[in-house]
C-alpha cells in the first residue's frame, strides 16, 4: 500500500500548527503503508501539479489542512483517471468538509480513521461557468456571507481562530445583500427571484452550523437553499429557527449577476450564471461514517 500525503508550508505555521505533529503522524501512517511519501507544498498550484503528475501512483492521497486546501486537492484528483483513496486531517479553521468524514478536529483521533482503512463513496459537485470547469465537495453559494471564508486575512485567522469568521459576518448582516437569481432544475422547474444569499450543499454543515442533519453524502442528489428575505439577510431562517425547506437536485442551471462570485468549498470561484451537476459516488474517501 503506497500513500502520499501533502501539506502546505502555511498549513505547518497555523495556530493548530502541523509541522511538529509531522513525525507522530508518519509514524503512525507508517503501521498501515509499506510506502509513505510526505510532501509539503509552497502553492495550489505546486499541490495541483504533484497530485496531477502523481496521484495515480498511489492508493491513497491523504490530504493536511483546511477547506480550501481539501478544495483544490479534490479539483486535482476529479482529473485523474485513477483516484486514489483520499485520507484528509483538517487542519483548518472550520473543519465543515471534515464533518463529511466524520472528523472531530482531534487529529490524533480523526488519524485513526485512515488507520482503520474504512472507506466510503462521496458524491462530488461540478460547476461550469463560461471560463472553467469547478468542482466542490460540500458547498457552492453566492450572496450574503459567501466571500468571508476567503476574504477573511490569515493573519486575522491565526490571532482569533474561528471567530475572524463571525467578526466578518456580523458586519456582513447589517449590509443588506439581495441576489437576482433565475434558475432551472434537473430540466424541470423554473424558479426565479431576490434572495440574500443561495447556497447548494453536499454536507451537513456551514460555518460551523448545523443545516443539514440528514445528509446523504451518495445519494447522487443536493439541496438548494434559496434563502428568503429576513433579518440578517436572512440568517435567522438557519439560527437559530432551521425554518428552511431545499430543493432536492441532481443538476441545475443558475444565472446570477456578473459582479457576484461564487465560493465553492470556501475558495473563490466564478462569477455569474453556472451550470451545477452532481458527480455520484466520484471519489472515495477513509470515513468514520459508515
Amino acid at each position: 500500500m503506497k500513500a502520499l500525503l501533502i501539506y502546505s508550508h502555511n498549513t505547518g505555521s497555523n495556530k493548530r500548527g502541523f509541522a511538529n505533529k509531522l513525525s507522530y503522524v508518519k509514524e503512525r501512517l507508517s503501521t498501515v503503508f509499506d510506502v509513505l511519501e510526505c510532501v509539503c507544498t509552497l502553492s495550489k498550484e505546486e499541490t495541483a501539479r504533484l497530485i496531477h503528475e502523481k496521484g495515480s501512483e498511489f492508493d491513497s492521497l491523504i490530504i493536511v489542512g483546511g477547506d480550501g486546501t481539501f478544495n483544490n486537492a479534490l479539483t486535482a484528483v476529479m482529473g485523474l483517471e485513477k483516484r486514489p483513496t483520499i485520507g484528509y486531517l483538517n487542519f483548518g479553521t472550520l473543519g465543515d468538509v471534515g464533518k463529511a468524514f466524520g472528523l472531530k478536529n482531534d487529529y490524533k483521533k480523526d488519524l485513526e480513521i485512515i488507520l482503520e482503512q474504512v472507506s466510503k463513496d462521496y458524491d462530488v459537485g461540478k460547476v461550469v461557468s463560461d471560463d472553467n470547469t469547478y468542482y466542490f465537495a460540500y458547498t457552492c453559494c453566492i450572496g450574503a456571507y459567501s466571500d468571508i471564508p476567503y476574504s477573511v486575512g490569515r493573519k486575522r485567522k491565526r490571532q482569533i481562530g474561528k471567530l475572524a469568521y463571525y467578526e466578518k459576518a456580523v458586519g456582513e448582516a447589517f449590509k443588506k445583500t439581495l441576489i437576482q437569481y433565475k434558475a432551472k432544475l434537473d430540466d424541470k422547474v423554473d424558479i426565479e427571484g431576490e434572495s440574500p444569499f443561495l447556497m447548494i450543499m453536499n454536507g451537513t454543515h456551514m460555518a460551523g452550523f448545523t443545516v443539514n442533519k440528514q445528509c446523504v453524502y451518495d445519494d447522487g442528489k443536493f439541496e438548494l437553499y434559496v434563502t428568503e428575505k429576513g433579518p440578517f439577510n436572512g440568517l435567522l431562517h438557519y439560527i437559530p429557527l432551521k425554518n428552511v425547506h431545499p430543493f432536492t437536485i441532481g443538476k441545475c442551471s443558475i444565472d446570477a449577476p456578473a459582479s457576484e462570485y461564487w465560493c465553492l468549498d470556501g475558495e473563490k470561484g466564478p462569477s455569474g450564471k453556472i451550470t451545477i451537476e452532481v458527480c455520484p459516488k466520484a471519489i472515495k474517501a477513509y470515513s468514520k461514517l459508515r
